[in-house]
Formats: structure tokens, C-alpha cells, sequence
């Protein structure tokens, strides 16, 4: 299925107490990082990741990606349909594949996720 909740970034002010606090809550592992991020392991698969952010977006909260397998094609309907593309295609890694962003209308933060090569 298509446009189902692919993967999602939880916006924390610290990485280190975001760790303790979701590990502590839900026993997540994060065998994968960077300066601003952990990749969240739930047991079984990696689903998600904490994202060190100020950013405020209707909120601190949760960013949402969506499977696609014509990122390029919904990426083109955004400003049409009145949003913003923030995130052209980009690589995350040869196993994970691409992702994009825009804004919605009201300045939510949507992001998309393809494991398909551009046309």
C-alpha cells in the first residue's frame, strides 16, 4: 500500500535525555547515529528516529513520512495544491533509499520516503 506512514522523527531538545527517557519507556535501541540524530531500532526493525531540533512546527511533535513510489510525482502536485517542497529527492543511504519534504498549507512539516531510483 502507498501514502501508508513509512517512517517518523520525533523533535527532541536533547539527544542524550530523549535516549534514556524512550529506552527506558519502550526498550528502544539507537545503533545508528549522527550529530543531530539516533536511529530508532523497536526489536524488530528500524522505524524511526530522535532528531535534535529547535524547530517548532504546530508544536513539538512527531514528523510523518510516507511511503511513494513516484516521489518526484507528489513533490510536483505540493505548491500546485498550496504547500511548499522544503527537500527535493535526497539519498539517505543504499539500503534505506531517498526521501523528500514539503510544508503543508497551515506550515506542517510532511515527509516522503521511496526506495525507488528517480526516472
Amino acid at each position: 500500500m502507498r501514502g501508508k506512514p513509512s517512517w517518523w522523527d520525533i523533535l527532541v531538545d536533547d539527544l542524550d535525555v530523549a535516549q534514556r527517557f524512550y529506552s527506558a519507556v519502550f526498550g528502544w535501541t539507537f545503533p545508528i547515529s549522527g550529530p543531530d540524530f539516533v536511529v530508532v531500532f523497536d526489536g524488530t526493525e528500524q522505524v524511526g528516529q530522535l532528531y535534535a531540533s529547535s524547530e517548532q512546527v504546530s508544536g513539538r511533535g512527531i514528523r510523518m513520512y510516507f511511503d511513494t513510489d513516484d516521489l518526484e510525482g507528489i513533490l510536483a502536485k505540493v505548491a500546485s495544491a498550496g504547500g511548499i517542497v522544503k527537500t527535493e529527492r535526497t539519498p539517505i543511504s543504499p539500503e534505506m533509499g531517498w526521501y523528500g519534504e514539503f510544508t503543508d498549507p497551515s506550515g506542517v512539516t510532511i515527509g516522503l520516503h521511496t526506495s525507488v531510483p528517480a526516472k
